[in-house]
């Protein structure tokens, strides 16, 4: 499947992000996630049901401009055009073209869809929102994207990235973990996986910072 931009555009993503932080910790408001004072546990706990909340959202049709077929090759179509405004840096048309062809499927206008085509769909959205810097919008959509495919390593991989950044660092080192052991041992793979091993070191010493914080 053609998936948005690659991992080493999201490494320069969150570098860019530490790079901008304050020392001593991620922490930041978070927006439509858990309260400061509830714990990463708390928040990993809570993530299957928001993003099961997301999967079931059926609004009202957003975006009428953007007409779609109610079908597996509409979808894919309007996957192929986000990812085309994607690599134009139109971030925000990006999101609306996604997010028809999410609705589309949610709403149950498009049947017949395989599972990973939304979840796809979500993971890109995802890293749409990366970009925009986004953080909660883009941890649902990752949350989301493995609730429909919880082998969808890209989507593990963002998710971690959108929980560092939120400073939910414990469950971020969790993804980021489990991320280098789905990612395989071949040379292929190697940049991936060391960018998923940089994402660790990263999230380790953040942790760390907070340890050693007055």
């Amino acid at each position: 499947d053609a998936d948005v931009a690659n991992t080493q555009a999201e490494k320069t993503v969150a570098d860019e992000h530490a790079q901008n932080s304050p020392a001593g910790g991620w922490k930041r408001m978070e927006i439509l996630e858990a309260s400061d004072d509830e714990s990463d546990s708390e928040q990993k706990a809570a993530a299957p049901l928001v993003a099961q909340q997301v999967l079931e959202q059926q609004e009202e049709e957003p975006f009428l401009e953007i007409q779609l077929e109610a079908s597996k090759s509409g979808i894919e179509a309007a996957k192929n055009k986000a990812n085309s405004l994607f690599a134009e840096g139109k971030l925000e048309e990006c999101v609306k073209w996604f997010s028809k062809a999410l609705w589309l499927v949610q709403s149950g206008q498009a049947t017949g869809i395989p599972q990973e085509l939304p979840s796809i769909l979500h993971a890109n959205r995802a890293f749409a929102y990366i970009k925009l810097q986004k953080w909660s919008d883009a941890e649902l959509d990752a949350s989301a994207a493995l609730v429909l495919n919880a082998k969808n390593t890209k989507a593990k991989y963002r998710r971690a990235l959108a929980r560092h950044a939120l400073g939910q660092a414990e469950a971020a080192l969790e993804d980021a973990e489990e991320v280098l052991k789905e990612l395989p041992e071949s040379q292929t793979a190697s940049a991936s996986r060391k960018e998923a091993s940089d994402l660790c070191q990263r999230i380790i010493q953040s942790l760390e910072q907070q340890t050693h914080a007055p």
